[in-house]
């Protein structure tokens, strides 16, 4: 249980066995597993570690938990992201499943003879509220309903490793000059820049992509030092090209990581094409052997790869760029280090920021306590073209390294020198090496694609009391005024960075002036000037009227966007446009006219994505607010106060760019008009989050805003001093930020404060002379004159002498005679971990320990004690030892009085499940426990009656004929409760039910991806009429079945639906059918039979001349199978040098390969591309001198006419 006002937890056990009875209508058969559940914890914070139980009758193959928000049913949360689903299989052990990011520990996860121990956590996507637990045995299910709490505690004591990087930022220092550079001659006597460094038996290792000429290809030098900034080079490359994929453009960019006794480099092979990355390795940084490319697949552009020097979840993880020309960062995974799988987007651009444009790995990740430390390279816009590389950081989670856990919000280095501004490239550092000596980072980075230099700075592993410095930290807090908490962590004012605001304050003249600071202004054409929603608008009457803003670099090519308006129309004429940059971004009302309101974006390959909403929630002759935000994968459209009123996927790294005019209110030119009132469209080169956008309809200052957070009072975990504050903060002129800390004992009446305190910006640690306390409470308050600048504080900690937090957890729980289960929960600030134990006593008697353990932070932990005396009573207590200081800390002292109670593991025996009987019969069961019974007693529950409480295991009936379904309730002496399964029987002549069951066809054929049916026929042929349910097993994989009736009383008919993903493996299935009922089961044997639809690759293309004159034909000629099982067409194009020139359409049977080919010829000379569907062939188009014949008849006519010309001049 969470107190919320103090924080303490108060974690306890459920001292029984959780049982939930199913419905009078379900019937488990007589083969089921018995099934029940343990709750460990009844009150749980997510990201706290819980055991849960599952205890079954027998052996099991594959035992499924489910945690799912109660109020929903097990199978309807599998849509949904709120559930989590952790798996036992045998051969396997425990693992994660489903979409849900629960974490389980399988090394404290454990098996004992029927009883599974799932050790378990969740995270902060789990609500608040009653939560269910759901668990599967070899396809047999139990539900348990409500069986625990999820509540969020109000403090968060964070470690501050966690989310900060193991450096102060402004604690870099360059060196002045390279400290290695090009030799003048050989193989890197143009450049030597972009270095991978290891550090190893005291010799710092160098190996860096050089070049012997500007833009030649790559090879990859060696250097060795001793102090890191001295170097001796080596006279021969370590890796040069030698294999195909490398031959070209060389051997780039490495990176090193060292895992086990093995030095392992990535390094992109560049064949003049495509970059691919390949791996190398060695035993002693001397001797590299080759390991081949990374990827399979020979066809992905892949560079830049950083890996985890650790096994993860059971594999190891790489950050890398994946696509040609950069973008957002991939990360891939492998089990071996040499076959690696490309996964999907770990880490998105940010419009706005540093980071915009692309995203690179820096050097191999460090493996911090609690999270993994990568430094990357970004750009915002192209070097050359005002675009920067700077180096930044961020931290992934160790439980899913697909997770960041703090991203910087600015870069920590930038190109300064002239020698990191001017070279190959211009403005250019990029980072590749990181080793760490002693306590201090050596960050070595390639600066102008030249050269190489070095920056230093001290090793800081902060080890704070507390610190708050992420999203889910400043949580803890509330805001009030135009405060934000920012995307990966941190507080700051409402920040108002449109790159084009048109207020239409003018209130005359044909300009509209754009507020922004980037000179978007606009003419006013054929639309007047009046009052609006915020000082002036402009009316649009449709027709031609607009304001032409014209063709601005600055409002395309975007990787985010807000488009944000007030709008009152009068009419929804058709595609009436608010704003308008043709194939890049739109917004307009009546779409089509459809009666919808559009958003529409472009990727920079002129793919359309659309999102349409209804017109009427923008009603005519009123103000609304309209807001449409596009984030990268998803588009939405808002109203008013952030209502949301849709979104659609739109999944692409950066908007499209071209020559079209930016309008509001009309297209250019006109024809599309808008009519009725605009004012103050923005238009914001990042998406808007819900809070910005509800404080734009709110309204805005123009003079000076302001706002406070004020955190919730803070455990610190026990009485402590605290020696100082840091905070970390960004302050321009004319804002201000100040703090103020109380404290207090009790966590709810404040004490002593220190007074407001006015920062002066960046890292800053203010001492504090407050007495000492238990708990805090931080207000920040921020101010700025401008609002479109605003102060910001990322973080704050608190440090002071670190100590567990140690509690004494919940009652007992016996387990066997005479032996109890105690527990604890550790709560360590401290980094390094800590020793703990229990120990208990009889009232007043001398303390004896358990066995002490070494623990990490934020753990439950237990013993099982013997020697226990039933009806006695006892004391014990959770105790932990810190290793730094060997302080021990003891939780507060608990009593309990010995009471061996249930569980009891228990099974009916007669009569059996299904008998027909002729006489009212004796119900028997048998009860077997190894502990001490405490038994009450068992309830008696027949046909959902609890008809009798009895002590023995027998019970007389006196039963009339009839159906009967039965089942027993242990209860013990505290009122703990188990279930029995449940068994039926017919007496007299009431006779079982029997049904028919056909199933029409029995048999289907059906493409991967599509769906097909069965209609089975349930019919009634004698008995008693009871309820019957339809299951199937056997499907395909990534297929799913479903009922149009899963259940119902003979007779009926209901349609299977058998949907097959298109990731199925072709072939033929055999589904198994069951109808089961009454404690029966009918079976019937299904084929389904899955194809593959036509699906055509190109195996080859060849040209029947590499070499030709201006216009002479030659032959392209292509080899096409058809892998699918299907026959189909296809479409076979033809182009030269991306141009479409032809196509063929072809029909290819399954399985089968054609030939075809296109007649070419190409005028131009020069050597052309021909590409026909991905694969492609160069041709050399050269001009002919004359042919030798035509020299002898242009000098056969010559002759002829010298002879004519002097046979007349002699006549």
């Amino acid at each position: 249980m969470t107190d919320l006002k103090s924080g303490r937890i108060l974690v306890f056990f459920l001292a029984f066995t959780l049982i939930v009875s199913t419905s009078e209508a379900t019937v488990f058969a007589q083969s089921a597993p018995q099934i029940s559940a343990i709750i460990i914890l009844d009150n749980i914070d997510p990201e706290v570690w819980f055991s849960v139980g599952v205890q079954i009758s027998g052996n099991a193959s594959e035992v499924l938990l489910k945690l799912y928000k109660a109020g929903v049913s097990p199978e309807a949360q599998d849509s949904l992201e709120e559930h989590y689903t952790f798996r036992w299989r045998s051969g396997e052990g425990f693992s994660e499943v489903g979409p849900g990011f629960g974490y389980i520990d399988p090394s404290k996860s454990s098996v004992s003879t029927g009883l599974w121990t799932f050790r378990v956590k969740l995270d902060r996507k789990a609500s608040p509220g009653n939560w269910s637990v759901w668990v599967s045995v070899d396809g047999s299910s139990r539900e348990f309903p409500e069986r625990f709490k999820v509540n969020w505690r109000e403090n968060i004591p964070v470690k501050k490793t966690e989310s900060k990087p193991p450096f102060f930022e402004n604690e870099w220092v360059k060196e002045n000059s390279p400290v290695f550079g090009p030799s003048g001659s050989g193989f890197d006597g143009y450049a030597a820049y972009n270095p991978a460094v290891a550090y190893h038996n005291g010799v710092f290792y160098m190996f860096y992509r050089a070049q012997a000429s500007h833009g030649g290809p790559s090879v990859i030098g060696m250097a060795t030092s001793t102090d890191g900034i001295n170097w001796q080079r080596r006279p021969n490359p370590a890796i040069a090209p030698t294999e195909w994929y490398e031959l070209g453009g060389g051997c780039e960019d490495p990176r090193i990581v060292k895992i086990g006794e093995t030095f392992w480099m990535t390094y992109t092979a560049y064949d003049g094409t495509t970059a691919r990355l390949a791996l190398a390795r060695s035993a002693n940084l001397e001797n590299w052997e080759k390991v081949g490319l990374a990827f399979r697949d020979t066809s992905l552009w892949t560079k830049s790869g950083a890996i985890v020097p650790v096994k993860i979840n059971g594999k190891y993880w790489m950050y890398l760029e994946a696509g040609a020309g950069g973008g957002d960062l991939y990360y891939a995974f492998s089990e071996n280090l040499t076959d690696w799988t490309l996964g999907g987007v770990v880490m998105r651009r940010r419009g706005g920021y540093f980071d915009a444009l692309t995203i690179e790995p820096g050097p191999a990740p460090f493996v911090l306590q609690n999270g993994i430390f990568l430094l990357y390279n970004s750009l915002d816009a192209p070097l050359g073209s005002g675009g920067m590389m700077r180096v930044g950081w961020v931290i992934f989670s160790l439980k899913d390294p697909t997770k960041i856990v703090a991203r910087c919000e600015e870069p920590f280095m930038r190109p300064e020198f002239s020698w990191e501004r001017t070279g190959q490239v211009v403005d250019c550092v990029f980072a590749e090496g990181l080793v760490r000596v002693d306590n201090i980072w050596y960050l070595y980075y390639g600066a102008a694609d030249m050269y190489v230099g070095l920056a230093r700075a001290p090793v800081r592993e902060r080890e704070s009391l507390l610190s708050v410095d992420t999203q889910e930290e400043w949580s803890i807090g509330s805001t009030s005024g135009n405060l934000l908490i920012k995307q990966y962590g941190g507080i700051e004012l409402i920040k108002l960075d449109p790159i084009g605001w048109w207020k239409f304050d003018e209130g005359s003249g044909a300009t509209a002036y754009d507020s922004s600071g980037y000179g978007n202004h606009g003419t006013v054409i054929g639309a007047s000037w009046v009052t609006g929603r915020i000082g002036g608008a402009l009316d649009f009457p449709g027709g031609t009227a607009r304001v032409e803003v014209g063709d601005k670099d600055i409002l395309e090519g975007l990787s985010g966007l807000s488009i944000v308006a007030w709008i009152n129309p009068r009419s929804k004429p058709h595609n009436g446009e608010i704003v308008k940059k043709d194939i890049v971004y739109l917004l307009r009302v009546n779409e089509s006219a459809r009666g919808t309101t559009a958003f529409m974006v472009w990727d920079s390959a002129g793919n359309k994505y659309t999102l349409e909403v209804p017109d009427q929630n923008f009603p005519n002759n009123s103000w609304s607010l309209i807001a449409a935000v596009w984030d990268g994968s998803k588009i939405r459209i808002y109203k008013d106060n952030a209502v949301r009123l849709g979104e659609a996927p739109a999944s692409f790294g950066r908007l499209n760019s071209n020559t079209n005019s930016f309008t509001i209110g009309n297209q250019p030119g006109g024809g599309e008009g808008f009519d009725g009132l605009i004012d103050e469209v923005m238009v914001f080169g990042r998406p808007l989050s819900e809070s910005e956008i509800k404080i734009l309809y709110s309204g805005l200052s123009e003079v000076k805003t302001s706002g406070q957070w004020i955190s919730n009072w803070i455990d610190l975990g026990q009485t402590s001093s605290l020696e100082f504050l840091e905070v970390s903060s960004k302050i321009a002129q004319g804002e201000e930020v100040k703090i103020l800390v109380e404290t207090s004992l009790d966590g709810s009446t404040a004490a002593e404060n220190t007074g407001w305190i006015t920062l002066s910006g960046g890292v800053e640690k203010i001492p504090l002379s407050l007495p000492q306390t238990r708990f805090v409470r931080v207000t920040f308050s921020l101010r700025s004159e401008n609002v479109t600048h605003s102060p910001s504080v990322s973080s704050f900690a608190f440090y002071g002498q670190a100590v567990p937090i140690i509690s004494t957890t919940g009652n007992p729980l016996a387990v066997q005679s005479g032996s109890v289960l105690l527990s604890g929960f550790l709560e360590d600030l401290d980094n390094q971990e800590t020793v703990v134990w229990l120990e208990w006593r009889p009232a007043g008697g001398s303390w004896s320990q358990t066995t002490k353990r070494t623990m990490s932070w934020r753990e439950w932990f237990s013993a099982i004690v013997s020697g226990i005396m039933e009806n006695s009573t006892y004391e014990f207590r959770a105790v932990a030892m810190d290793n730094n200081s060997g302080k021990v800390v003891m939780g507060l002292v608990k009593t309990f009085v010995a009471d061996f109670t249930p569980p009891l593991q228990f099974s009916l025996i007669s009569p059996e499940n299904g008998s027909h009987l002729s006489e009212s019969p004796i119900l028997q069961w048998q009860a077997t426990s190894d502990e001490i019974s405490g038994l009450s007693h068992y309830e008696v529950w027949i046909n959902g009656q609890n008809v009798e409480n009895v002590t023995a295991t027998t019970y007389n009936t006196a039963l009339g004929e009839n159906f009967y379904e039965w089942f027993v309730v242990a209860v013990d002496r505290m009122g703990n409760r188990r279930e029995s399964g449940k068994f039926i029987f017919y007496l007299g002549n009431v006779q079982p039910p029997q049904i028919s069951l056909s199933v029409s066809p029995r048999s289907r054929t059906v493409l991967r991806g599509e769906s097909v049916t069965f209609t089975i026929t349930i019919g009634y042929l004698s008995g008693i009429k009871l309820p019957m349910y339809l299951s199937v097993t056997g499907l395909p994989q990534d297929s799913s079945a479903s009922f149009s009736q899963s259940s119902g009383v003979p007779s009926f008919t209901s349609t299977l639906t058998v949907s097959v993903g298109s990731n199925a493996q072709a072939g033929t299935y055999t589904l198994r059918l069951t109808v089961s009922g009454g404690g029966k089961m009918w079976s019937e044997n299904l084929l389904l039979t899955v194809r593959s639809p036509a699906v055509f690759v190109i195996e080859n293309m060849s040209l029947s001349k590499r070499r030709v004159s201006p216009g002479e034909k030659f032959k392209v000629y292509v080899w096409v199978k058809n892998v699918g099982d299907e026959t189909g067409q296809t479409t076979i194009k033809l182009a030269v040098d991306n141009v479409e020139k032809d196509e063929k359409i072809l029909e290819i049977p399954a399985g089968e390969s054609v030939y075809v080919f296109f007649t070419l010829s190409i005028d131009e000379s020069g050597t052309h591309t021909v590409n026909v569907d991905g694969l492609s062939e160069s041709v050399e188009v050269v001009p002919s001198g004359f042919p030798l014949w035509v020299v002898g008849v242009v000098i056969a006519i010559g002759g002829a006419i010298f002879a004519i010309f002097k046979f007349f001049l002699i006549k």
